[in-house]
């Protein structure tokens, strides 16, 4: 085997051991002991010697397949006498007559070539001042000849000082590896128990054989334990009470913190039940993230709450200590369908989880088998939506193009209807009620936040409220009969339910006889007062109209965008007028330099009359059009 495959394990012991064998066929035998791997540090007593074996090594290890590179020296001749695409990066472009050698890096250690001097650099990482930031800091230092030695060992002095002097042993709490060993808080705590039992014995000089460890041993060490967490995490909070001052730019500047008898950082706050123990009344601080705040959380779910959940385990915790950032909760978003009746403006309203189609025709389903089948389904394609609502506006417009949705509407005869685009204003009747719906949910949970049977029984109570305002104008006398709602359409009345008067010795058979006959009455009333009050007002327009010149095919006209300066609407010419059921103009198409578009006439300007066609189609023309030539 003559190749072998760069970047394997065994490559650089393979490589190391061709140069070994490459070099005891040589005259430079010696020279074995200056390789380090694959870097060459030797010195010789002058430059011509430098020169020569240069040369010579360089030749015969060429002719074994080993190209000596990056060649460096601390004499310029030296320097000189190497060819420069074999020299060092930092010398190959230099002016060596003018410029002095630069410093680099001889198996670690820094080389001054000009001076010709070795320098170590050291950068003092911060660290915290225990033991295993000591040894951290101690083993940054890279010597490898010993050079700092005397420097170095005065702080191995110090760390074997602090590890064997008597105070040492007096304070030994437990560091952070110490907790993250342990999986359980109960047994965390008996170690540390054991610990201050072995230092007191150090201490007094007495044997504890054969006892257990005691109740008070064991919150000893939770104290001790819980008092080192908040020396790690709340150095400065503690520092600053310990002086008497107040924490106002502290993290935990709200929960009011002080400090009890034993030096614990506790919550202060308003004053509470006398009646409850002091450690309920003032809980201890913890940090979020600590092996420690882990352990206790752990231990109180599992043996003081029972597995029962988040919120009887954050009561359960509370009750002695108070996690930092413990209250924040996980949220997700939830949308409404809703769906509104044209004829007797009812509305219903659907949770949706997601915006995906097949949560959509959930919903829907859900409406056929609550209301029934609705002939035509009318919205907009979502491009009225603002920036702010870009989800809700990509997600309408994939409707649109879905092909599930539009199978299941054909499937059960249903004709969906979209809006063309830019035209709210034709969706004014769904546009009400959303603005109603919003007002409704805004008042009642604000800024809460509630979870989806809340939300579900929410909905239901707002639809009920919508359902129950009055159609018609509301009576001025106890004789008149009552306003028109939703609901009559919906329920036959406005209350729960047909309220069905029973007498004494009545049969089953009479009552029910007598309640569908009542039912028949109410609806037979409701269709009468809902044809001669509320139908006849449909077809009053609620802004003044007259007609005028319709739009036709070729008129030049400009195209009104809300929120584009009026300087940059875009020109277009008209390719085809489409008429509504009443034969008027509703909205048409347009040919731009982006393509041809769909507008309602509302959102067109006339600019220039075609001249092909001299008469045409009366349109829709309102004020807004005006407003916007």
């Amino acid at each position: 085997m003559t190749v072998h495959l760069f970047g394997g394990i065994w490559s650089p012991a393979c490589a190391s051991f061709t140069l070994q064998k490459t070099l005891s066929k040589t005259i430079f035998t010696d020279v074995k002991r200056n390789f380090y791997v694959d870097d060459l540090l030797m010195s010789v007593e002058n430059e011509a010697i430098a020169i020569h074996q240069a040369k010579q090594l360089k030749d015969i290890l060429e002719l074994n397949g080993f190209h000596l590179t990056k060649w460096m020296s601390n004499s310029r001749e030296v320097i000189t006498a190497i060819p420069q695409e074999d020299r060092s990066p930092p010398v190959i472009d230099m002016y060596l007559t003018k410029q002095d050698l630069p410093t680099d890096r001889a198996l670690g250690i820094l080389w001054s070539l000009e001076s010709d001097t070795l320098q170590i650099r050291v950068t003092v990482p911060n660290k915290p001042l225990s033991k295993r930031g000591m040894l951290s800091i101690m083993g940054s230092v890279y010597d490898p000849l010993g050079f700092l030695a005397p420097f170095t060992v005065r702080a191995k002095m110090i760390y074997q000082e602090e590890v064997y002097s008597a105070a040492s042993a007096r304070k030994v709490v437990p560091g952070y590896l110490l907790f993250e060993r342990y999986s359980s808080w109960y047994k965390l705590q008996r170690i540390v128990a054991w610990l201050l039992r072995f230092c007191s014995a150090c201490r007094t000089k007495c044997s504890h054989q054969g006892s257990n460890l005691s109740v008070t041993e064991i919150q000893a060490a939770r104290m001790v334990i819980i008092k080192q967490v908040q020396r790690t995490c709340f150095a400065e909070e503690l520092d600053i009470l310990k002086r008497g001052k107040n924490l106002k730019t502290s993290r935990i500047y709200r929960l009011e913190p002080h400090l009890d008898d034993q030096g614990l950082l506790r919550v202060g706050g308003r004053r509470v039940d006398e009646y409850m123990d002091q450690n309920s009344k003032r809980p201890l601080i913890l940090p979020k993230d600590h092996p420690v705040t882990a352990l206790i959380v752990q231990d109180i779910h599992v043996f003081s709450a029972r597995h029962s959940g988040r919120e009887h385990t954050l009561a359960e915790l509370r009750r002695k200590y108070w996690i930092v950032a413990a209250c924040k909760r996980h949220t997700e978003k939830r949308f409404g369908c809703v769906f509104t009746c044209f004829s007797t403006r009812a509305v219903h309203i659907e949770p949706l989880k997601s915006l995906d189609a097949n949560t959509f025709l959930n919903a829907l389903m859900c409406f056929i088998a609550r209301r029934g089948t609705p002939m035509k389904i009318y919205s907009d394609r979502g491009t009225n939506f603002l920036k702010a609502e870009r989800e809700l506006r990509a997600t309408v417009q994939a409707w649109s193009r879905d092909k599930s949705i539009d199978d299941t509407c054909k499937r059960r005869n249903i004709e969906w209807v979209f809006q063309p685009p830019a035209a709210s204003h034709m969706g004014g009747v769904w546009e009400r009620q959303i603005r109603t719906i919003r007002k409704i949910l805004s008042s009642i949970i604000g800024t809460q936040r509630i979870d989806d049977d809340r939300l579900r029984a929410l909905f239901c109570e707002v639809e009920a409220t919508m359902n129950s305002r009055p159609l018609t104008a509301i009576p001025g006398d106890v004789t008149e009969p009552e306003a028109l709602t939703p609901n009559h359409a919906l329920r036959m009345n406005t209350g729960d339910g047909i309220q069905v008067l029973t007498e004494g010795n009545a049969s089953l058979d009479h009552i029910y006889r007598r309640a569908w006959i009542h039912a028949q009455v109410l609806a037979d009333r409701f269709w009468k007062r809902w044809k001669a009050e509320y139908l006849n007002t449909l077809r009053m327009r609620q802004r003044q109209l007259k007609p005028s010149r319709s739009l036709q095919d070729g008129d030049l006209v400009l195209i009104v965008e809300q929120h584009t300066p009026r300087n940059q609407w875009r020109l277009g010419r008209m390719v085809e007028a489409i008429a509504g059921e009443d034969g008027l103009v509703r909205k048409a198409k347009v040919r731009t330099s982006s393509g041809v578009l769909i507008r309602p006439i509302v959102k067109l300007c006339l600019l220039e009359a075609s001249l092909s066609r001299a008469t045409g189609l009366y349109g829709c023309s309102t004020v807004e059009q005006k407003g916007g030539v």
